[in-house]
Parts: C-alpha cells; structure tokens; sequence
C-alpha cells in the first residue's frame, strides 16, 4: 500500500492543537472554532471527495450554459451564477460556506452584523455568489464587487441582472492592492485558480489595473462605517488589501471577514494588524484547513480558514439618517470612530 496523497491523522492532530494553542493568546479562536470542521481535515481525502460529490447535487444545479461554463441554481439560497469551470465535487465548498453558517467560511456569521442598509465591499468577487446572495437576502443595501478577470466579471454582471440586484452591484474590473497602479495577474482554468503574481518563469502572467481601498473610497466619496463589511478572499493577497485599507478602518471601523488559510503566517499577521488600526474591533478566528499538496509525511501544513473583525454592536454608533453611501451611519472621512464607540 502507498501513502502518496495519503492524511497522517497522528501529525494533523498534533499540528491543530500547536495552531490552536499558538493563537490561543489573540482571545479569538476558541476551541470550538479551531476544531468546527475537523471531518474535513482530518478524514481521509477520498470520503470526503464522496461525501461532496453526494451532498452537491442537493445545494445545486448546474446546467451548461455554453462551453466551458456552467448556470448554476443554487436552491437554499435562490441564486443563481455562472461558473466557469469543471463542475465536480470540488466546487462543494464553494457552494456550501454561503448556505451553511457553520462552515468555517461563511463570512456573515457573529460578531459580523449587518442591517441590511449599509455597503459590503466584496474584494475577490469571483462568480459573484457571496455578493448576491447578501442582496436578495436583504443583508445590505449595496455592493461594491471587485474583480480583476474581466471574463469572470463578465459572468458575474449576468448573474446580478439574473438575479435583479444589477441596480444594486457594482462590479469593479480591477485589483485591490496595497498600492495604487497596476500588477501581474494569471488567469487560471477556473475562477478560484485567478490570482496576483505570476509563474515562477513569468509565463501566463498580464497586467491589470489595481487600486488600494483607501483612493478607491476617497475618490468617490465613499464612506465606510462599523455596520459596513469589507469581505476579502484575495488568494494570498489578503494582508495587502488591508494594508490599503488603513485610513478606512482606523477613520470608520467597517466590519471586516478575510481569508487566512492562503498564507500559513497571516491569520496572526492580519491579527495584529487589525488590533493595532483599530482598537475597538473585537476578533474571531474559524476552522482549519489543508491548504495545498497532501503528503503522509511533510506536505500542507492546517491554518486557520477566515478571521472576522467587528466593533460589537452595543458600542457602534447608532444611524443617525444623515450618512452617505447606500445607508445611514456612515463615518465621515476623519471622524475617528475608535473615539465614539465605548472601548470598555
């Protein structure tokens, strides 16, 4: 028997608890967080292939649109998109963090709160599932959805008029990055293979624009405040987006849900980071993940799935009818909303 691709349950095991007990200090990932989708990890590859591949076709339906590309009806929710890529058990996932609040990456769970009046900024909007469905289901008022790959924007235009919220989605064919300009791209062979960067040779890599959170917001006027979300799952690029975010999170306290298991150093990273913006936020770290090849010895390290970001709603400042944006209660430029909410 061969243990190529094979989990080595004894070396997971220990390698969740040193995660856990190392972030144990941040406050924000309990136990029960560290270990909510421990099946995942831990069983063998090839049953959770199986269970996938049974539990799919119960979220969604996928008919093919044209080559290549996939109309999905995701039935919990009332969505529909458009994937463009192999349609197979792998896109499980995908599916189920937006109808299933305890997976790990759902990104609207405690201590995020929306009221459905402010602006959510979707940075890696990809097929445009997450943004759709916290317009139809009432969530937020508005959202900003940026994605680079111009063909998967595309997709994701159909998918809000498909979905009658194109009056509400604006989709932003740029990248989001620490600094304005423009950065290498590769388009993958489905949405969630696009990324900033490139190949080691530089092959298959273009150029996109790119744009931080901060000129793109002063530009516009925009205002960002504790009952507005900025979601991000940058494929690595995670920390950056932030890094270009500073004067709106330490100026308004939006609400923050970010993907950490693309880099195994940043769930910490984006930690301190977060906590030295902007002192009212109070944190939670969810789940582990295999993140890359899976060997019986060595191979994919667990790291932590998604770090969340919020000033508790007690202590946000209350909408006063008078803030821009899609809502109310948004922090003007300069306001210092660490100074108006009770820091306890």
């Amino acid at each position: 028997m061969t243990l190529a691709g094979k989990k080595n349950p004894v070396r997971l095991l220990g390698q969740a608890l040193r995660c856990w007990w190392r972030l144990r200090d941040t406050g924000a990932f309990t136990w029960g967080d560290a270990w909510m989708n421990w099946r995942q990890w831990l069983w063998p590859g090839r049953w959770m292939m199986r269970r996938a591949a049974a539990r799919l076709p119960q979220l969604a339906r996928a008919e093919l649109a044209e080559p290549g590309v996939y109309r999905v009806t995701v039935d919990p929710l009332g969505v529909r998109v458009y994937w463009a890529g192999q349609w197979n058990a792998n896109v499980y996932h995908a599916i189920a963090q937006e109808c299933d609040p305890g997976h790990p990456h759902c990104y609207t769970t405690p201590p995020i709160e929306l009221d459905g009046q402010g602006v959510v900024v979707d940075v890696g909007a990809c097929e445009g599932l997450f943004a759709c469905r916290v317009l139809r289901q009432g969530l937020a008022a508005r959202v900003i959805a940026f994605e680079p790959s111009a063909r998967t924007a595309g997709y994701l235009r159909r998918a809000a008029e498909e979905n009658g919220v194109a009056d509400r989605l604006v989709v932003e064919v740029r990248a989001v990055t620490a600094r304005s300009g423009r950065v290498p791209w590769v388009e993958g062979d489905a949405p969630e293979a696009n990324r900033i960067g490139a190949d080691a040779d530089g092959a298959n890599a273009t150029e996109v624009e790119a744009v931080s959170l901060d000129d793109y917001c002063r530009a516009r006027g925009l205002r960002l405040g504790p009952w507005d979300l900025i979601k991000i799952d940058a494929e690595g690029a995670d920390l950056d987006v932030l890094r270009g975010a500073e004067r709106l999170l330490r100026e308004g306290a939006p609400q923050v849900a970010v993907t950490t298991y693309h880099v195994e150093s940043h769930a910490r990273e984006i930690w301190e980071y977060l906590r030295r913006v902007q002192p009212a936020y109070r944190f939670r770290i969810k789940g582990l993940w295999l993140f890359g090849p899976v060997r019986f010895w060595g191979g994919a390290r667990l790291r932590p799935v998604l770090l969340q970001a919020a000033v508790p709603v007690e202590r946000r400042p209350p909408r006063d009818g008078a803030g821009s944006g899609a809502g109310s209660g948004h922090a003007p430029c300069g306001s210092g909303v660490a100074e108006q909410v009770q820091l306890g």
